[in-house]
């Protein structure tokens, strides 16, 4: 486009255009400008997006790490535990059969006790019986 000359400056329609066409660079500009702030702004937030991606991965990473261990420390507690319950089992066997013996000394004590009192009474009514 040719250079305004002084008889284009002067006229109404060559102002006209020039002003759309400032109003147009202006608009032009402002779009540019709003469109790069909306960039960046969406930029910014994908990046806060990513940064708390990274801290909850760490937490997440670090929380397991915690578990692992603490998982790892039971299994060794479970064994000890399963450990010390098989040295005492034979102790536990041990006191169960002396239980059942008891029990079953218990029941011979009774059937003598009353076998006893049977042969009680039978001498009672022969001393009665010989007595005059």
């Amino acid at each position: 486009m040719a250079a305004p000359t002084q008889d284009d400056t002067m006229k109404p329609e060559s102002a006209h255009q020039q002003l759309q066409k400032e109003h147009i660079d202006r608009l032009t500009e402002t779009a540019f400008r709003k469109l790069a702030d909306y960039t960046r702004g969406e930029l910014q937030v994908l990046s806060d997006d990513c940064q708390l991606l990274q801290t909850m991965n760490k937490t997440t990473k670090d929380k397991y790490s915690e578990m692992s261990r603490m998982s790892q420390r039971l299994v060794r507690e479970i064994s000890r535990v399963q450990n010390t319950y098989a040295d005492f089992s034979m102790f536990i066997d041990q006191i169960d059969d002396i239980h059942q013996q008891a029990v079953e000394m218990e029941k011979v004590a009774k059937e003598l006790d009353q076998y006893a009192r049977h042969l009680e009474d039978k001498v009672q009514r022969r001393v009665k019986s010989t007595e005059p």
